[in-house]
């Protein structure tokens, strides 16, 4: 049976910081702070299932944490566990952690560890990294940088957003872009080469033992793909020998 107390902290969100423990043994209390002071207030919960509604500053939880925020340059940080973060506030930074979460951020830096993570960016000017694991990230808005990390990513452009930076290197596993357009860039790091040729519908981009899927972008006018290209070979051999060629469109 789950015992819940509320205790109300009257006239404290404007304290420098507000320290939370529980004595009880074999229990993991789940602390819900809601903080309205626009003043540098830093809320810190290190228990377990925290949930935080935050109108104010700087953000520090760890372990499984519902964060909700709704103000403009915060620093947003979690520990592992599954956290759920929806960020309303532009140019704010978020550092999820370890585990799976879940990520609702607008025009701001977001970066997860370890873990299958959903990751959504609305807004311009942002930045979504997924880490390690198997991310999913919904790209929405404009100019934003995006990044799956390690693992195989699946990565979908939402809203008709254009002008973004998809960022994949060699060792990072197998991706697949859904929606990817003219105003799209497919950035590869330039210590890699990468080798791009159509397959259906799809163009597929190989880098190293990796590979990205551009589902269904063999029919645009023009695919931006920045890296270092490798050179195509044909060999020609003697007559009456076989002879190697590739064929079809390359990028």
């Amino acid at each position: 049976m789950e015992t819940i107390f509320t205790i109300t902290l009257s006239y404290a969100a404007n304290l420098s910081a507000v320290n939370i423990t529980s004595s009880v043994q074999d229990i993991h209390p789940i602390y819900f702070v809601e903080n309205y002071s626009v003043n540098d207030t830093m809320i810190s919960a290190t228990a377990y299932r925290d949930s935080i509604n935050n109108y104010g500053s700087i953000i520090s939880a760890d372990r499984s944490d519902t964060v909700f925020n709704d103000t403009d340059n915060v620093y947003i940080t979690t520990g592992d566990g599954f956290d759920y973060i929806y960020n309303d506030g532009s140019n704010s930074s978020i550092d999820a952690g370890a585990g799976v979460d879940y990520i609702n951020a607008v025009a701001s830096f977001v970066i997860s560890g370890d873990g299958n993570d959903t990751l959504i960016g609305i807004g311009s000017s942002g930045t979504l990294d997924g880490g390690a694991g198997n991310d999913t990230n919904l790209v929405g808005g404009s100019n934003t940088s995006v990044r799956g990390g390690t693992g195989n990513d699946f990565i979908k452009l939402i809203y008709q957003s254009s002008d973004n930076i998809i960022v994949c290197n060699s060792g990072e596993g197998n991706d697949t872009i859904e929606n990817f357009n003219e105003n799209t860039t497919l950035s590869i790091d330039d210590s890699d080469t990468y080798f791009a040729g159509v397959s259906g519908k799809d163009i597929i981009v190989t880098v190293g033992e990796g590979s990205i899927l551009l589902k269904d972008a063999a029919s645009l006018a023009s695919v931006n793909i920045v890296g270092r290209k490798l050179e195509e070979k044909v060999i020609n051999i003697v007559a009456g020998e076989n002879s190697i060629a590739r064929a079809g469109r390359h990028y």
